[in-house]
């Protein structure tokens, strides 16, 4: 089983569910970490590889940390299927 991602704070994230429980709960520390580079080191660790390039993207374009938060949040998150689909 891969190793969960360890913030600072003591806040675990083993899924990427849990990376988004902590975006909430800390935001200004996961800006710090989203700025290094280490979620996308840790999202391809977990085999997150396509989130992984998404975030790469998310960090080399976007300055403003709330919006980089905001978007790093829906990167995460698994898209919505409409009841349409079949």
């Amino acid at each position: 089983m891969p190793e969960p991602f360890r913030f600072s704070s003591g806040h675990l994230a083993h899924t990427v569910a849990d990376l988004i429980g902590v975006c909430h709960q800390s935001p200004q520390e996961v800006i710090s970490y989203l700025k290094s580079g280490d979620f996308e080191k840790w999202l391809a660790y977990i085999g997150e590889t396509e989130i992984s390039k998404k975030v790469e993207e998310l960090r080399k374009i976007l300055f403003i940390e709330e919006e980089q938060l905001k978007q790093f949040i829906q990167v995460l998150q698994p898209p919505e299927t409409s009841a349409t689909e079949t």
